[in-house]
């Protein structure tokens, strides 16, 4: 949020405070200087040091507001993108037409519902052609399937929370470009944790001390109503009492904003205005348990090794064996303190099954969600192979496996160090032994790796087949696959983007 604008009264300067809806109203000629005094009390801010793992002040920002959930700014986050961005805004553009966007346009009245969605291939013309009287900001999802240069920026801001994991815990990175002061998504929260990395000019922010369970995305009552775009209304925000905090964040840095926090970011200025929102993955637990449910189902864990039979919860010999003293009951229709325990015994052992939990996050965690399409390039004794665009990778050292894209390849002692290279830096080096060589077969086959020298090549050819085959190849079909606020609906084939992105507003 912008800070509020001073008036003269009798010869004094005061600050009027306006309402958080109110900056998107404001004419492009208006231009906030970063230098202005503040709203609300500033959010606490680190610096971050590279590389992550070695940087105290990284170990603080996972202790303090990674645990304790608290927003915080990372100064230094990404340095980089401050003199290279990765992506033009053509090149943005181009995107938008093949990966799922929507154009967010605030409406020159003041009705807090004033809002207007464009989904699709006609999302740019509409963010492109607003008039003078309408903000407009264009929002891209996915951007890192097919950019390397966005998913490398994605693995360093996610380093700075696990830097063995990062690849492990990303959902996919929504790029927002605004090119009008006050342009914005409009306050709103998340169900996930996000990192908004900056890139162009500065952007100011207005985010909530905690989370608000009161303004969650699915309490209906705390946003505006009859609005295409899922905002959170004034009234709503006011009866919270949500402790309301601000800061400006340049080129490179990076606000972390927790589960459930208000957040809030308008342009400072008419620049063009990039903000790289990384999601961090938070399935429900509805969905951990079906999933792992329908993997166990189909794996070993489920038959008797004995004779190979399927395995049965046989309650009456469980309870026998949980509670050998314990006395016959004459209560026929009481479930017992002992039947309970039973269960959560067998149910307890399925998930203590490290092997068959190790399988399933092998799997599941780098299902790559969007086709990835083969690369159809050789990779000669003299090339190195990286991960494909759009590709995900863990190695597993406890088992010697490598996952790539759902997929289990099982690694021997001459392809194991080439493998773990690839899935950590997402390089390899060149392919020396026969076993390397088969296994970069493989995943070259599978669309999981490319020709280093290739690479930004085959993402053109990946964005231009992806534009022949039209925009249903992603979305499916788009008539009725928008819900009121502008995001997927449970049946678009969205769900397979990546779990939690309940309210992709950032």
């Amino acid at each position: 949020m912008s800070a509020a604008p001073h008036t003269r009264v009798r010869g004094v300067r005061v600050r009027v405070r306006l309402s958080l809806r109110r900056l998107c109203r404001r004419r492009s000629s208006v231009v906030h200087s970063s230098a202005e005094v503040s709203s609300y009390p500033p959010v606490d801010e680190i610096h971050v040091a590279r590389p992550a793992e070695d940087n105290t002040n990284a170990t603080l920002f996972r202790k303090k507001y990674l645990l304790g959930k608290k927003p915080c700014v990372l100064r230094g986050a990404c340095p980089q993108v401050a003199e290279n961005p990765p992506l033009t805004r053509s090149e943005l553009t181009s995107l938008a037409r093949i990966l799922p966007s929507r154009a967010l346009t605030r409406g020159p009245t003041e009705q807090p519902n004033d809002w207007s969605v464009t989904k699709g291939r006609h999302a740019v013309e509409a963010f492109e052609d607003s008039d003078d009287g309408k903000c407009s900001i264009l929002v891209v999802n996915n951007i890192d399937r097919l950019h390397l240069g966005v998913s490398k920026i994605a693995d360093d801001v996610l380093s700075i929370i696990d830097a063995s994991g990062a690849r492990m815990v990303l959902d996919d990175v929504q790029i927002s470009l605004g090119a009008r002061a006050g342009a914005s998504v409009g306050p709103h929260t998340d169900s996930y944790s996000v990192f908004l990395l900056q890139v162009g000019s500065p952007k100011r922010w207005v985010v909530s001390s905690g989370a608000v369970d009161s303004l969650a995305p699915h309490v209906d009552d705390a946003h505006v109503a009859d609005c295409p775009v899922r905002v959170l209304s004034d009234s709503a925000i006011a009866e919270s009492k949500a402790e309301l905090l601000e800061t400006v964040v340049q080129p490179g840095d990076a606000l972390y904003v927790p589960p459930h926090c208000v957040h809030y970011g308008s342009s400072v200025d008419d620049s063009d205005n990039y903000t790289y929102s990384v999601g961090v993955l938070a399935p429900s637990a509805q969905d951990v348990l079906l999933s792992f449910a329908a993997f166990a189902s189909e794996q070993a864990a489920f038959t008797n090794h004995a004779n190979g039979s399927t395995r049965r919860f046989d309650i009456v010999h469980e309870v026998a064996a949980l509670d050998e003293e314990r006395e016959m009951s004459a209560a026929h229709g009481t479930i017992s303190h002992a039947h309970v325990r039973a269960t959560q015994a067998f149910l307890r052992s399925l998930a203590d099954d490290e092997d068959l939990v190790r399988e399933w996050l092998g799997e599941h965690f780098t299902e790559a969600g969007m086709h990835v399409m083969p690369a159809h390039m050789p990779l000669d004794n003299d090339e190195r192979a990286v991960r494909a665009p759009g590709s995900r990778i863990l190695f597993d050292a406890a088992r010697s496996c490598l996952y790539a894209n759902g997929h289990k390849h099982a690694l021997s002692e001459d392809n194991a160090a080439w493998a773990q290279s690839l899935a950590d830096e997402g390089i390899a080096r060149r392919c020396v032994t026969d076993g390397e060589k088969v296994l970069a077969a493989l995943l070259l086959e599978e669309g999981a790796i490319c020709v280093a020298a290739d690479a930004e090549e085959l993402a053109r050819v990946r964005e231009e087949e992806t534009m022949q085959q039209g925009e249903d190849y992603w979305l499916g079909s788009t008539s009725s696959s928008w819900d009121m606020a502008g995001n997927p609906g449970m049946d678009d084939g969205w769900s397979d983007v990546g779990w939690g992105a309940d309210d992709p507003n950032d």
